[in-house]
């Protein structure tokens, strides 16, 4: 019964054991739930952070409705904007703040027409206030421009002013141009700076040096050919009329224009020569100097008497018609072949009183018919086998002998050598043709040489 009695007494010692404990558990502080220094401390961050992206949000009127909300520096942007360029813009300005590690974009484009248009209308006006504000001094602005303008306009009519400084066509119209660009643009600086926008004149120049090198690449042939033209223009190497050849084209000039030449060959027909191309070629003009000399060979037998040939050819060229005494032809030896000796005639002519072509052609005739009078060889260039007996030691080729000079004219005296005519007309008509301008001027005639000598 003893043992049986005190059982309760234990249960009821060890209950209270354990209530106390429990209790005693209970009552002490869990160290999770109070908050350490550094999450304070990111807490306090985040919420700076967070108010002033609100206050930046609130001061900018297109972005007053975005909501910011940042979490461990993660920054969350709720809300509507007006346009792509203010989300952009918003997400930007939270990008750039001190202590955001990323930016959410959950912002929302606004579909309200209204509200859309609202700024582009606050902007007009504000425009248009300011429009009012400055008309005054703009209509001063446009004044003084128009003035310039019309100043401008005037000179271009007074071609008689820049015709009296000696100038070409081309030269008097690039002066003209440059004149009423220069003063268009002082109008222009007068107004600009009435406005108070002179700096708007270092972005325009710095615009229009690009946009001429790109218009000088995109048209680099042009501008050659115009700069060639002036620079052919000032130098003048050649006149209306004059015979020229570059390359392998051969005519007068007809005209010289800003971009080409225009020559007309010998057989009638127009070749247009670009300037460049003319600047830069090797240009033989035969009409710059009247005297101009005729070669052409002729090939005699070896056994010939040279000397006499040559005094014989030369008799024969000083009395053709058109060649000068002075220079005096010449029969010069060239080459000595297998079958014949090479003599090369030449004769120099006055253009201004005689064709150089026909005088070249009767020339020809002349020595030919010459040499086949005197009974003078001229083989062919093939070998001949011969086979004659050797020639006693007395006989001698008879000695060439010169015709006398009355029978040399009387053979030439119907020989035409007259300058030829057949293109004057021709030249005459596109001379006269007003369509196209002419930088040049014709060559005046020269006076002529003093007669010849016989």
């Amino acid at each position: 019964m003893r043992r049986f009695g005190a059982l309760p007494l234990v249960l009821l010692v060890t209950l209270l054991v354990g209530g106390t404990a429990s209790g005693a558990r209970a009552a002490a502080p869990n160290p999770s739930a109070t908050p350490t220094p550094a999450a304070a401390e990111a807490e306090a961050s985040d919420a700076a952070l967070q108010a002033r992206l609100r206050e930046v949000y609130a001061n900018i009127p297109v972005l007053s409705e975005v909501s910011v909300a940042v979490t461990s520096g993660v920054v969350r942007l709720t809300g509507r904007v007006l346009g792509a360029g203010a989300r952009q813009d918003a997400l930007e300005i939270a990008a750039g703040m001190d202590g955001v590690v990323y930016v959410v974009d959950a912002l929302e484009l606004e579909a309200d027409l209204g509200r859309t248009l609202a700024p582009a209308l606050v902007r007009l006006r504000e425009y248009a206030a300011t429009a009012v504000r400055y008309s005054p001094l703009l209509l001063v602005a446009v004044g003084v421009v128009a003035f310039f303008w019309l100043l401008a306009a005037l000179i271009g009519r007074w071609e008689a002013l820049f015709a009296r400084t000696g100038l070409n066509p081309l030269l008097r119209g690039l002066a003209l141009q440059l004149a009423r660009a220069a003063l268009v643009l002082v109008g222009l600086l007068i107004a600009l700076d009435l406005l108070g926008a002179t700096a708007i004149v270092t972005a325009v120049l710095g615009t229009a040096g690009l946009a001429g090198l790109a218009v000088g690449f995109a048209f680099r042939d042009i501008v050659e050919n115009y700069l060639a033209g002036v620079l052919l223009s000032l130098r003048q190497p050649f006149a209306i009329g004059d015979l020229l050849q570059l390359g392998e084209v051969e005519g007068r000039v007809v005209r010289l224009t800003s971009r080409e030449m225009v020559l007309m060959t010998l057989d009638g027909n127009h070749a247009r020569i670009p300037n460049s191309t003319v600047f830069s070629s090797v240009m033989i003009n035969y009409t710059r100097n009247p005297r101009r000399r005729f070669t052409f060979e002729v090939g005699v037998g070896t056994d010939e008497d040279l000397r006499a040939a040559q005094r014989l050819g030369a008799a024969a060229l000083r009395a053709l018609p058109g060649v000068l005494a002075d220079p005096e032809p010449q029969l010069r030896i060239r080459d000595l072949g297998d079958s014949s000796v090479i003599l090369v005639c030449s004769g120099w002519v006055d253009q201004r009183e005689a064709d150089f072509f026909k005088v070249r052609s009767e020339a020809i005739k002349l020595i030919k018919e010459t040499f086949d009078e005197a009974g003078v060889s001229m083989p062919e260039p093939k070998s001949t086998v011969v086979l004659e007996r050797a020639p006693s030691s007395g006989a001698a080729s008879a000695p060439l002998k010169e015709p006398p000079l009355a029978a040399l004219k009387a053979r030439v005296q119907d020989a035409d050598v007259s300058p030829d005519a057949a293109l004057e007309g021709p030249l005459a008509e596109e001379l006269a043709d007003p369509s196209e301008p002419n930088l040049l001027e014709p060559r005046p005639r020269r006076s002529t040489l003093p007669p010849r000598s016989r």
